[in-house]
């Protein structure tokens, strides 16, 4: 039986969730998009979606549809969600929602199953990260988040633009750090300020069964996004987060006349790259598409994110950049 998806939004990231569920069977029969939305009408043509609507609202109360993507910005989807929600049937809703944990955390409840769009937990190389977790104890994780910014940006990081691309990039990490770690409680957060550039932060956060996980907002770092998970004396990489690379043990290379010095040399022993397992789309959202198919065909999703998910992130997230 086949199931079809109207969605929300034209831009890059749709076309993205467009292909992507597309390639997993769904039919995209319905966008919606602005008033007179030119590149709606385009992506239409583009993917032979039958019906353009220039209310996104009327198109959720009045379609026919078995599942809905909502990708607009998290200014925007609260309002849109809500509406959505009253159908109660399954949403896939970009990151974040919403900007602050309390806006998202009064969103009425619903029986209409939400799965929100943080589509590195549906990584086959995070799923690895995830095993090699599971296996432990305890571990140590660091997440590197270097986002850049233009000279322009304030020094000490106040704006309420400012706070939002901040927050936009760094919810992905914290997302993802709690996708492997589980529920993480801050322990401290520390901000210092070099020379012109944006204040870093560092936050220490501890999970319930013993992982410390430092996150690292160096912003306008000369650096690559990348998480560390040390435990037992092994190493797991992602740098950047679609190339995983695991570690055990140092080889030790001896002074030599030409090398004066003692070298130590993590021993790699695998490597993984996460286009091996993307299907020609956007990595993470063909499994992502999977997810909401299994959802809409009353199937087990176990690794979507939640709302709940969703505002557990917000509230690290205004610790780590307020």
């Amino acid at each position: 039986m086949g199931y079809s998806v109207c969605v929300v939004g034209a831009g890059p990231m749709a076309v993205n969730h467009i292909r992507a569920l597309n390639k997993v069977g769904f039919t995209v029969k319905h966008i919606g998009a602005s008033v007179n939305s030119r590149r709606a009408q385009q992506v239409a043509k583009q993917f032979d979606i039958e019906h353009v609507w220039p209310d996104s609202g009327e198109m959720i109360e009045k379609a026919d549809w078995d599942a809905v993507v909502l990708v607009t910005p998290p200014e925007n989807t609260l309002e849109i969600l809500k509406r959505a929600q009253r159908r109660e049937r399954p949403i896939l809703v970009e990151k974040p929602v919403a900007l602050r944990a309390a806006e998202l955390e009064a969103l009425s409840s619903s029986s209409a199953p939400v799965l929100v769009g943080y589509n590195r937990r549906h990584y086959n190389v995070v799923r690895q990260a995830a095993g090699f977790v599971e296996k432990r104890n305890a571990c140590l994780a660091t997440f590197q988040i270097p986002q850049a910014f233009g000279n322009d940006s304030p020094v000490r990081g106040t704006s309420a633009a400012e706070y939002a691309v901040k927050t936009k990039v760094a919810i992905h990490f914290i997302d993802l750090a709690r996708s492997l770690l589980g529920n993480l409680h801050p322990v401290s957060v520390t901000e210092t300020v070099t020379g012109q550039a944006s204040p870093s932060r560092v936050m220490v956060t501890k999970s319930d069964r013993g992982d410390v996980c430092v996150f690292h907002a160096n912003f306008n770092a000369s650096a690559n996004f990348g998480v560390t998970v040390d435990a037992d004396g092994e190493r797991v990489r992602l740098e950047p987060i679609e190339r995983v690379a695991w570690f055990d043990g140092l080889e030790i290379v001896e002074p030599t006349e030409a090398v004066p010095i003692r070298q130590y040399a993590p021993v790699e022993t695998y490597r993984d790259f996460e286009q091996h397992y993307s299907e020609g789309c956007k990595p993470g959202l063909y499994r992502q598409a999977q997810a909401l198919l299994d959802v809409v065909s009353g199937r087990e999703d176990r690794y979507s994110a939640t709302v709940t998910d969703a505002v557990e992130a917000l509230r690290l997230a205004e610790r780590l950049v307020s």
